[in-house]
């Protein structure tokens, strides 16, 4: 089976850790025998004067072709689409010159994979699947009605969608008025690095508690209240970290991280935090080697990848019920805060600290796998796959879907 994979995001010089879970999908495509290529296109702003790149390698033997156009006009929503939409779409036919055509496209969120995605498919019946990630679509992000236009569309016209939790399903379908039956649940799934090497790790008296999160640092992310509830929590517990993974993105987070920064300072713990930035997934490995406890206090979140490395690591996580941890919190591994006040989430961590030693890591890392593992979700989007080419030329194609 040739797989085309067209990510809205992709790794890149400037960051390379950037859609790092697409590239860890495609080769777990790769290992159950697909063909898979990545089709990745950039973009620059509309003023930019620079070279335009068109880049293919083989990226550890997985082809990847990365294009860079132009981004949009302005309020001209409709003829960017186009636009885009017919670069792109040149380019995948010099791909299938040099691939073959591939049998399926598997999109990864609707700006601008799914556009792209769904003109490709109009122009060679080639079915697509479509996963989306956005929290924009919920959180406010995205109003323009050309862009929800366009939106149901892409959804519409898929073979099947695909939402990464329950309830982001649910309020995709409600947000967008489209049919429930039009999606399918598959978590994202935890890259094998994180059970790499496990061990437990023990609360020593002669030691505080380590804490790590790992995030982009914006305001969807909540570190504020995080801190305050750490500091809180220091009351108790005097001689605990908290370690903080994530850069900011953009001049407004930039501003925000200095905020959190100063924050500390005024709250008089800031020997006790430590701003990492920017970690490699084997730094973000050691760090939950060494933590204790996962926190996340995201005020809204589609799934939540983080809570899922920190437990294929062994590691309990305490998460606010930001919707799509839902799916992966349980009374086994943590604990799910119904609530955004600082001193609840610093309750919360005392209960989880007190109780720790009733939580089996070895446990906690096999649930993790079982539920979240590469085998588990990759078996799941193959047999997706598998139901849309059986199906292709039947128009239930996602009125009956049973993922087994």
């Amino acid at each position: 089976m040739h797989v085309l994979v067209i990510p809205s995001w992709y790794k890149n010089p400037e960051n390379p850790m950037v859609g790092t879970f697409f590239e860890e999908q495609a080769r777990g495509l790769m290992k159950k025998g697909c063909k898979v290529g990545i089709f990745h296109v950039g973009f620059k702003s509309f003023s930019y004067k620079g070279p335009l790149l068109k880049e293919k390698y083989i990226d550890n033997s997985l082809l990847t072709y990365y294009f860079n156009y132009k981004g949009r006009v302005p309020k001209l929503s409709r003829l960017n689409y186009w636009s885009i939409s017919r670069k792109a779409y040149k380019d995948f036919k010099n791909y299938v010159k040099e691939n073959g055509k591939p049998d399926i496209i598997h999109a990864h969120s609707v700006f601008w994979g799914g556009i792209i995605a769904r003109y490709i498919s109009k122009k060679t019946a080639i079915p697509y699947v479509m996963t989306e990630h956005l929290t924009n679509f919920i959180s406010g992000g995205i109003t323009e009605k050309a862009d929800l236009y366009f939106a149901r569309q892409v959804f519409n016209q898929s073979a099947i969608n695909i939402a990464v939790s329950t309830t982001f399903k649910k309020d995709l379908c409600d947000k967008l008025e489209i049919d429930k039956n039009k999606f399918v649940v598959i978590n994202n799934m935890v890259a094998p690095i994180f059970f790499d090497d496990f061990k437990e790790k023990k609360i020593n008296s002669n030691e505080g508690m380590i804490f790590f999160t790992n995030s982009f640092i914006d305001e969807r992310k909540n570190h504020k209240m995080l801190i305050e509830a750490f500091a809180d929590f220091l009351k108790s517990y005097p001689d605990s970290k908290l370690m903080i993974g994530g850069n900011p993105i953009g001049k407004e987070n930039e501003i925000l991280k200095k905020s959190l920064i100063k924050l500390c300072k005024d709250l008089k713990i800031e020997d006790n935090v430590i701003f990492l930035g920017s970690t490699t997934r084997q730094e973000v490995k050691t760090q939950l080697t060494n933590c204790h406890v996962f926190l996340l206090t995201s005020k809204f979140e589609t799934f939540g990848v983080v809570l899922i490395e920190a437990l294929a690591a062994g590691r309990p996580v305490i998460s606010t019920n930001s919707k799509g941890p839902t799916d992966i919190i349980t009374k086994q591994n943590g604990l799910l805060i119904n609530s955004w006040q600082p001193t609840h989430f610093a309750e919360g961590m005392k209960n989880l600290i007190a109780a720790y030693n009733s939580y089996s890591q070895v446990e906690i890392s096999s649930d993790c796998r079982t539920r979240f593992g590469e085998d588990h979700i990759v078996g799941q989007i193959i047999n997706i796959y598998s139901k849309v080419l059986d199906q292709k030329n039947c128009n239930k194609v996602g009125r009956e879907f049973i993922i087994g």
